[in-house]
Parts: structure tokens; C-alpha cells; sequence
């Protein structure tokens, strides 16, 4: 019993290094089995199919990262939790699995998880929507906090994907959300300009 967990291991870490570099769609099982050291056959017999292991490698964080997310975004739209706060939980969640946020938001392209980047970014979209009404926004533009949502997902990904320590990564991430907020504070002085001068 204790081998079979031992090879198991070894072959979601093999597919987790493949996913990483080939993506859902193109990773092979047989070079996942060459990497554990097993058969193909070993494979199919542990997992039953690709979609199973992708499954093994990515379920966990995946639950993880949604229900933090839910909760993130129902705290930060009550009010409860900054903005802050929860950029600094959600970055300690990926800097703790990685490799598994790379592949869910990045590699999974013809997944049973493909619409996982979307499902995250819709979820911070909610948080982010709350801050963008006390701002004076309007709900109609919501168009414009996907854009946003999505260029800040960006880059908290290129941090995690670069292996930073925790510290410089929540470092740079602080000094990202500072220059976000700045940016924020001008983009929502030319918003209203903009919505006054349409409704003029």
C-alpha cells in the first residue's frame, strides 16, 4: 500500500512538471510515465485517463483558491475585508501552490478546468466592483473592471510564475497594488470628467 502511494506521488508529479511545460492539451501520458519511472498502462490503471490525473494535480488548489475567492469577494463587498487584505491572502494561497495556479490559470486550455481563470476573475470582479461603485462608478462599466481585474491577475501570475521568496513577492505585489491604487485615484478623476462632459 505504501509503494502504490509512493508511485502515485510520482506520477502527479510528473504530470504537474508536463502540464507545466506543455500544457493540458498537449502533455503526453507517455512521457509522464517515462518521468515516474511506470508504464503507460500504470497510468491509466491509477488514474483511468489524462482528465483524472490533471484532476490529482490541480483539484485541491483549485478548491482552495474558489473558496477563498468567494469568500474574498462577499467580505470585500460588505466591507469587511480590504482590498488589501485579501490581495495578501490570495497571493499566500498561490505562492503556496504555484506550480497548480500556473496550470489552472495559464495551462489548462481544453481542460475539465478551462474556464477556471474566468471563474477567479469574475469572482475578484465582484470585490473589485464594490470599491469601483464607492468611487463613484458607474455599474454599466463593468466592462472596464474585467480589463483591470484581468491586467492585475497578470501580474500577481508573473510574480508567482517568477519563484520569488514570500517576501519579495508580497513586496512587489504591495508596490503593484500601491501604483494600482495611484492609478486608480487618476483614472477615476478623468472617469467622472468623462461622465460629465457625456452628460452635458
Amino acid at each position: 500500500m505504501r509503494e502504490d502511494t509512493h508511485v502515485r506521488e510520482r506520477m502527479i508529479d510528473a504530470a504537474k512538471k508536463e502540464f507545466m511545460h506543455s500544457g493540458y492539451q498537449k502533455a503526453s501520458l507517455r512521457t509522464i510515465a517515462q518521468s515516474a519511472g511506470v508504464s503507460t498502462g500504470s497510468v491509466y490503471f491509477f488514474f483511468g485517463s489524462k482528465e483524472e490525473l490533471f484532476h490529482a494535480v490541480v483539484d485541491e488548489t483549485a478548491a482552495e483558491l474558489r473558496s477563498f475567492l468567494i469568500a474574498g469577494a462577499k467580505g470585500e463587498y460588505d466591507g469587511i475585508v480590504s482590498g488589501e487584505e485579501n490581495d495578501r491572502a490570495f497571493i499566500e494561497c498561490l505562492h503556496a501552490h504555484p506550480e497548480e495556479a500556473v496550470i489552472l490559470l495559464e495551462k489548462s486550455d481544453d481542460s475539465p478546468m478551462a474556464g477556471f481563470r474566468e471563474e477567479m476573475v469574475a469572482l475578484l470582479e465582484k470585490g473589485f466592483m464594490a470599491f469601483f461603485l464607492r468611487a463613484g462608478g458607474d455599474p454599466a462599466d463593468a466592462p472596464l473592471i474585467h480589463l483591470l481585474v484581468e491586467q492585475r491577475v497578470h501580474a500577481i501570475l508573473m510574480l508567482i510564475s517568477r519563484r520569488y521568496d514570500m517576501e519579495t513577492t508580497m513586496n512587489y505585489a504591495v508596490l503593484i497594488g500601491a501604483y494600482g491604487d495611484a492609478g486608480f485615484a487618476g483614472m477615476m478623476q478623468q472617469y467622472h470628467q468623462m461622465k460629465k462632459g457625456s452628460a452635458e
